[in-house]
């Protein structure tokens, strides 16, 4: 066997190298270092964005932006179920009724186009937060 540092040849049994003192065999090894750092399912993260918008979000680690897409969530659906419900309530003609319910469908649209991004931003987030982790070492935010 022969000393790591310097190269010179030691015994089986030396502990440390005799020309250098470096530390050796005898027994001694060196730490493990395992991270134990688990890593995000981007398919949970797109799960819970279907389910309501936001929540992969928040789940991956990008809160600020979870909780923004959750309150755009919520304002568009109520505004949309708002202005569909009241046409019904308030009364009205018939043409009038349509009327709310095409404007209520118009807010609609882009609670879809934001919900429909949301999966795939969440779905992303998590491949970027698992290559980030795996690359460094550590959680990425």
């Amino acid at each position: 066997m022969y000393c790591r540092n310097c190269g010179t040849q030691l015994g089986s049994e030396d502990e440390f190298c005799t020309s250098c003192g470096s530390r050796e065999g005898g027994g001694w090894q060196r730490p493990s270092s395992t991270i134990l750092i688990r890593d995000k399912s981007a398919g949970v993260a797109a799960l819970l964005s279907t389910i309501m918008a936001g929540l992969g979000q928040i789940y991956v680690g990008k809160i600020g932006r979870g909780i923004l897409l959750l309150v755009i969530d919520i304002v568009f659906t109520s505004i949309s179920t708002g202005i569909m419900l009241s046409a019904l309530y308030i009364g009205g003609t018939n043409e009038e009724i349509l009327d709310a319910w095409v404007i209520g469908g118009i807010f609609m649209i882009p609670y879809f186009i934001v919900w429909i991004w949301n999966i795939f931003d969440a779905y992303k987030l998590a491949n970027k937060y698992n290559d980030l982790l795996q690359a460094n070492g550590r959680r990425p935010w």
